[in-house]
């Protein structure tokens, strides 16, 4: 949708800029921040019950590049969070969509890109509100307190934090 939006303002638009970044190996192992909540074991333990287990959306690059085909110069990033970040341009970013579910890779993503984003960037938390991934508003919300950073939530469920 984002780089159908950029093709949109200019028709030459073939997606350089625009970097994609993905395990497309589905999701990471949950921790406890991600459960919805606990149930008893027959020895009396709490078990933690998580929505989606690890590997959960999985999908291949070559399915996304697929869609993605009518923007060649997409620059794609493939590896678990936080490990590829280390392997993104040194710069500073305008916009960042975060849509990774749970709580560390979210947390991992903030600590990130918030020192990087330029004055007047976007981050939005595609997360921030889902019923099936506290650990993803979790995050963020520890995060932005220990930061001092304020963000909105909308109507929508996404946070969204503008760097002033």
């Amino acid at each position: 949708m984002l780089a159908k939006i950029h093709q949109a303002a200019n028709p030459e638009y073939s997606g350089l800029g625009f970097h994609l970044v993905d395990s497309f190996a589905g999701l990471s192992e949950p921790t406890e921040k991600d459960a919805l909540g606990y149930r008893e074991t027959t020895l009396g333990k709490r078990q933690p019950i998580y929505s989606h287990n690890q590997g959960h959306f999985a999908n291949s690059q070559g399915n996304v590049r697929k869609v993605m085909q009518d923007f060649p110069n997409i620059a794609y990033h493939e590896g678990w969070i936080p490990d590829i970040l280390e392997s993104l341009p040194e710069a500073k970013w305008s916009f960042v969509h975060i849509d990774v579910d749970l709580y560390a890779p979210t947390y991992a993503c903030l600590e990130y890109f918030v020192p990087r984003l330029s004055d007047g960037g976007v981050i939005v938390n595609d997360d921030f509100s889902s019923p099936l991934f506290p650990g993803g508003g979790v995050s963020w919300a520890e995060y932005c307190q220990q930061n001092n950073l304020h963000y909105v939530v909308l109507d929508s469920g996404q946070a969204i934090y503008i760097k002033g």
